[in-house]
């Protein structure tokens, strides 16, 4: 019941106004001037005789995203030197490196092109056979999402919907612990405030949100569903810069500024949620004499950038997230306190070669402790902690005109200390679904991880064979997973390229299944085997298609204790829960087929997104049954406007089909529980889902200032969306449990 409420309300505690952006995957270029000549200039040209210019600093760099894909000319001028002109190939998702040197006219010699010396090195991309990107500023104005960076993934086709509209990542038929987080290549335990309102990471701090669901390269081990990575800026600010934001739920602020040296910077972001203040006059009188303390969160991160003269580039971040809620209600000796709260913190280094190298190495460790806590009715309750210190190492190159082969060579290394506690002995938590009884177990868990990849390209053919080690140790359980993987691109033409892979993947057992009183060491890791066809097609500079065909074969899948209490958000236990003990006996399929197509056709922007798609599991006891997720159709239209004077106009509409759930059939009398028992056979599947959200920007620039207010609408036609369904204590009467009804949020944001 306090998840529901509190999670439910999250996309509305979230919210940041900004001005729509396109939303077609757009290139970034990245140019570097050797000696930076006084008066040097820079510009693109596109095919359709449109000049932008590239504002470089002092040190001949400049840096520009958001540029349409397709052919552009770069015109690079300086007084006294040779003027260049080289023609680029910008790609949709991806970026661009140049580094050149413009050579000084000797005395009397002509103004045209004399042997410029120019090297370009392209973006060390994982090889995915699915990359699917939005960049801050897509995931900030996407309708629905609150601005928040890993909710508005949760709209690409492959993601399922969550239950109340959560945070929580369901990817192509698995469940939310099967996809992990990263943060700068580094695994982030905690995303989500109180799971799933919104991410402890500020998007203006990222220069990219990716999606990998499912058939990701060897540089990601340990999950069956998908990989979400969110990456830093690398690129220092030239000018102070950032913002605050107000609406009525919570306050944010971002801050950068350069510091003396070139190429080093100090970021700041602050956020503090005031919802309590907000609605708890709405709570005041309470129920029964029953106080609620609505949920209170705050995060922070602060960063430091430096570069060498040598263009070694270090960063060093913290992050810092806190959360809390409670309810209060009277008991026989006073008050009696159900509360939940999480905290972590995380401490994030990166040491990286220069940019212009052929071959890239990148050193990245990180640390941090991370607690949950929940106490219900001061009887049943259960917490973890975990302290977590990581390294990993990598050295990437990508093939080129002069290189055809390039690779990708990394080990990962990382370390737990666990302590895990589970009280539901009292009882109190059984009218939830849960059992009874204490769990608890500590102890430290290794893993290591050591991968390989090659990247070659043959032609038209990109072939990207590597393998993949894991080993993890804990307690009495040691564990070795082999998963060789296989990438293949096949480039039509300069528009279609045919896109395939098979790869095997492997998930540990998780602490709980291996340290805990009810653990078993003797557990495998859960294995997928997985294949994937897809097809690229670029229509024209403004758009594309995308149609991608996956299936995974589930096996050695963990079951058992299914009853357990969880400190996330997820679908409470169902009647047929498995209850026995963890065992290896759980096997599963998940296929389907996903089709996306972008465009950009100025004054309109947008993507459309199709899944069609099947997630079945089956137990121990040998029967097939429709996976808690699995969602057979789903469908997603995001579609912006530009109108006149700084306003835009977005629109996002929703459908799919409703999750399965346990069908009652009948009842019996328990004479030990005195209560009546829900007997069912088959699964029903609760009715579709349909949603419309959305939002208005209106900006006007002032003389110090750029002013925004916003407007967000979430589930404007007020449908009564079923998330979840219940049945009377004699069974013999359904109850929906509705998600919720049409909420709108505004707030100002001023940007300086």
């Amino acid at each position: 019941m306090i998840g529901g409420l509190l999670l439910g309300l999250g996309p509305w505690f979230a919210q940041e106004p900004l001005a729509i952006e396109p939303i077609v995957e757009l290139a970034r270029l990245d140019v570097q001037v050797e000696g930076a000549p006084p008066g040097l200039s820079l510009r693109l040209v596109g095919p359709d005789g449109v000049v932008t210019e590239l504002p470089a600093n002092s040190e001949g760099h400049a840096v520009i995203e958001g540029l349409a894909p397709g052919v552009v000319m770069l015109v690079a001028e300086a007084p006294g030197h040779s003027p260049l002109h080289q023609e680029l190939s910008l790609v949709g998702g991806e970026a661009l490196a140049l580094r050149f040197t413009l050579l000084r006219l000797a005395a009397g010699a002509a103004d045209d092109d004399v042997g410029a010396t120019i090297i370009t090195v392209a973006a060390p991309k994982q090889p995915e056979q699915t990359r699917r990107s939005l960049s801050a500023r897509e995931a900030r104005s996407q309708p629905g999402t609150g601005g928040d960076p890993v909710r508005a993934l949760q709209s690409l086709p492959g993601v399922a919907r969550a239950p109340f509209s959560v945070g929580s990542l369901v990817v192509r038929g698995t469940g939310p612990d099967d996809s992990g987080f990263y943060l700068g290549g580094a695994p982030i335990p905690a995303v989500y405030h109180f799971g799933g309102l919104c991410t402890v990471v500020n998007a203006d701090t990222l220069s990219s949100i990716e999606l990998l669901p499912g058939a990701f390269s060897v540089r990601y081990g340990g999950h069956l569903g998908g990989v979400v990575n969110l990456a830093f800026d690398e690129d220092t600010p030239t000018d102070p810069s950032g913002y605050l934001a107000i609406d009525l739920y919570q306050s944010s602020l971002f801050a950068q500024a350069p510091l003396g040296r070139p190429g080093t910077a100090l970021t700041l972001t602050a956020r503090r949620s005031y919802v309590d203040a907000v609605l708890m006059p709405l709570f005041d009188q309470g129920v029964n004499g029953i106080a609620v303390q609505l949920p209170v969160y705050h995060d922070g991160l602060l960063r430091l950038q430096g570069r060498s003269d040598a263009g070694v580039e270090t960063d060093l971040v913290f992050v810092q997230a806190t959360d809390k809620a409670s309810i209060e209600q009277p008991g026989l000796d006073g008050s009696i306190t159900s509360a939940l709260t999480q905290e972590s913190r995380r401490l994030w280094a990166q040491l990286r070669s220069p940019r212009q190298r052929a071959a890239r190495g990148t050193l990245t460790a990180w640390a941090g402790p991370t607690t949950r806590e929940m106490v219900f009715i001061e009887d049943d309750g259960a917490r973890e902690s975990i302290q977590q210190v990581g390294l990993r190492a990598e050295l990437s190159r990508v093939p080129g005109d002069d290189t055809p082969i390039g690779f990708l060579l990394g080990v990962e290394g990382r370390s737990e200390q666990v302590a895990l506690t589970y009280d539901t002995d009292d009882g109190v938590t059984s009218s939830l679904g849960f059992g009874d009884n204490y769990e608890y177990g500590y102890g430290l868990v290794d893993r290591l991880g050591l991968y390989a990849e090659e990247r070659q390209r043959l032609g038209d053919w990109e072939l990207n064979p590597g393998i993949r080690l894991d080993y993890t140790a804990a307690g009495l359980h040691e564990s070795l997973s082999v998963d060789p993987r296989l990438g293949l691109r096949w480039n039509l033409n300069d528009r279609a390229a045919l896109i395939g892979g098979i790869g095997q993947y492997s998930q540990p057992p998780a602490p709980r299944e291996l340290l805990t009183t009810w653990g078993n060491p003797d557990l495998e890791p859960e294995r997928a085997l997985t294949l994937t066809l897809g097809w690229r097609q670029r229509l024209s500079d403004r758009g594309d298609l995308e149609i991608t065909a996956y299936r995974s074969q589930l096996d050695a899948l963990i079951v058992g204790h299914e009853d357990r209490l969880e400190l996330a958000f997820v679908l409470p236990p169902s009647m047929e829960a498995d209850i026995g003990d963890y065992t290896n006996e759980g096997s599963g399929t998940t296929m389907g087929v996903e089709a996306m197509a972008r465009w950009m056709s100025d004054p309109w922007e947008g993507w459309l997104g199709l899944s069609a798609s099947r997630s079945l599991r089956t137990g121990r006891d040998g029967i097939e049954r429709a996976f808690a997720y699995d969602q057979p159709l789903l469908s997603t239209l995001v579609v912006h406007r530009a109108l006149p004077r700084r306003a835009s106009l977005g629109l996002r509409l929703r459908a799919g089909a409703g999750n399965p759930y346990p069908q009652v059939t009948g009842r019996i009398w328990s004479i030990d529980a005195m209560q009546y028992l829900g007997v069912s056979e088959g699964q029903g599947r609760l009715p579709p889902v349909f949603t419309a959200d959305l939002r208005a920007d209106k900006a006007w620039a002032l003389r110090r200032f750029t002013l925004t207010a916003y407007l967000d609408l979430l589930n404007a036609t007020n449908r009564q969306n079923v998330e979840m369904l219940n049945y009377t204590e004699d069974y013999t009467e359904e109850v929906f449990v509705y998600g919720l009804p049409i909420f709108p949020a505004f707030g100002l944001r001023g940007d300086w």
